[in-house]
C-alpha cells in the first residue's frame, strides 16, 4: 500500500484541528455525544466543521470528512511529544 500524501492546505487544516484538540482536551474520548441533527455516530460540530465521528469499524476519530481524521493514536502521540 502506498503512502498517503496530503496537499499543503489539507495538512494545515488538519494541524489546526490537532492544535485545537491539544488545547481543549486532556485525553481522547472513548465515546461521542451523538448529534441531535445527524446520527448516533456523529457529534455536533465542535471546531471549524470538525466533529467526533465513529467510523464503520467503531473507531472514534476527530474529523471533518475531507481531511484525514485524527485518531486516538495520532492525538496521544502528539500529546506525548508536546509534554516531553
Amino acid at each position: 500500500m502506498g503512502m498517503f500524501v496530503m496537499d499543503y492546505k489539507d495538512a494545515i487544516l488538519r494541524e489546526d484541528a490537532m492544535e485545537w484538540l491539544l488545547r481543549n482536551y486532556y485525553r481522547f474520548p472513548d465515546d461521542i455525544s451523538p448529534s441531535k441533527a445527524m446520527s448516533a455516530n456523529v457529534s455536533d460540530v465542535i471546531f471549524a466543521d470538525w466533529r467526533w465521528v465513529r467510523t464503520l469499524d467503531g473507531e472514534i476519530v476527530f474529523a471533518n470528512c475531507i481531511q484525514p481524521g485524527i485518531s486516538a493514536e495520532d492525538f496521544n502521540e502528539r500529546l506525548k511529544e508536546a509534554t516531553c
